[in-house]
């Protein structure tokens, strides 16, 4: 039995703009010297980072468009959702596997947790 066509999920740029710059903010901000950083910073490094800001954004865009999110809470909770069920699991392979060290995975994990669930919130207002 077939289904009705699914809906074109539409894409909000603006908020995609938005939270990928939130991204690189978080970033450049959780590893600067006044958190866990060092204060070394790059270009090349930011402009990589933005770029993965946009891959991040567009993706939780697409999930919470096909979820229908339309609240910031619910966006939120959608990008948790994905950061643990994706981020967290893969990034903790790292300390299973290549024995990274535990107090670095959470550093490193909670950057991504955070910049998760802001870009969420963002996107699904």
């Amino acid at each position: 039995m077939r289904g009705k066509p699914v809906d074109m999920i539409e894409f909000d740029f603006l908020s995609i703009g938005i939270a990928s710059l939130l991204y690189v903010v978080i970033h450049f901000t959780w590893y600067s010297n006044w958190l866990f950083g060092d204060g070394q910073k790059s270009l090349k490094g930011n402009l990589g980072n933005l770029f993965l800001g946009v891959i991040i954004a567009y993706f939780l865009s697409f999930f919470e468009g096909s979820l229908q999110v339309t609240t910031v809470s619910d966006g939120m909770f959608v990008a948790f959702c994905v950061w643990l069920g994706f981020v967290f699991t893969t990034e903790f392979s790292s300390v299973l596997w290549m024995k990274k060290p535990i107090h670095l995975f959470i550093i490193d994990t909670g950057a991504n947790c955070l910049s998760f669930v802001v870009m969420g919130g963002i996107i699904g207002a």
